[in-house]
C-alpha cells in the first residue's frame, strides 16, 4: 500500500503489521524515558512477526531506549532481549532472571536460532551467563517462559 493510500485509511482499515508499525511510531513520536510493549507481535502472521523484530532491534540500536517488552513467545523473548524476567502465573513474581548470551546487533533470528548457545538456552541448558530453560518453553516453575523482557541497548541506566 503506497503511503499516501495509507495515510488517508482509518486504523481497522490497516493490516495488523500497518497498526503496530503505526503504535510504535506513536510510542517513539512522546520520546518515553523506557518503552513499554505488551505482546505487540502477538496477533500477527510469523512472517510479519519476524520484519517487525529485526525492525525493533534497528530501531532500538539507534535510538537506546530500555525497553521492557511482555511476550509468551520463548524464541522472541531470547532474540530481541539481553535480560528475561520469567514470572510466576499466580501471583505475579518474579520466579527467574535469565541473562541472554548474545551481543548486538543480532543476526536474523533464523539464523540465530542455529546457534549453539541459542539451543542451549531455550533447551534449559546453562551457557556461560547462566541462562536456563526446560526444553518444553516453561521454567522449571511451570510459569510462563517469558512473560516479560527486559532490554537496554543504552548505557545509560533506567530511572529507579
Amino acid at each position: 500500500m503506497p503511503p499516501i493510500a495509507a495515510g488517508a485509511r482509518f486504523p481497522h482499515e490497516l493490516s495488523g503489521g500497518m497498526q503496530q508499525r503505526i503504535g510504535l511510531a506513536r510510542a517513539l513520536a512522546i520520546d518515553p524515558a523506557i518503552m513499554l510493549m505488551d505482546e505487540p507481535f502477538s496477533a500477527i502472521d510469523a512472517q510479519t512477526r519476524e520484519v517487525l523484530q529485526e525492525e525493533l532491534l534497528r530501531i532500538q540500536r539507534e535510538i537506546g531506549k530500555t525497553t521492557l517488552f511482555v511476550t509468551h513467545d520463548l524464541d522472541e523473548a531470547i532474540y530481541l532481549s539481553n535480560r528475561v524476567v520469567v514470572l510466576a502465573a499466580k501471583p505475579g513474581r518474579v520466579k527467574r532472571v535469565i541473562d541472554i548470551p548474545f551481543e548486538l546487533p543480532r543476526p536474523p533470528l533464523t539464523e540465530l536460532r542455529g546457534d549453539p548457545r541459542f539451543q542451549a538456552v531455550r533447551a534449559g541448558k546453562r551457557t556461560a551467563r547462566g541462562s536456563n530453560w526446560r526444553s518444553n518453553g516453561r521454567s522449571s516453575s511451570g510459569s510462563s517462559p517469558a512473560a516479560s523482557a527486559w532490554t537496554n541497548c543504552s548505557t545509560r541506566t533506567p530511572p529507579a
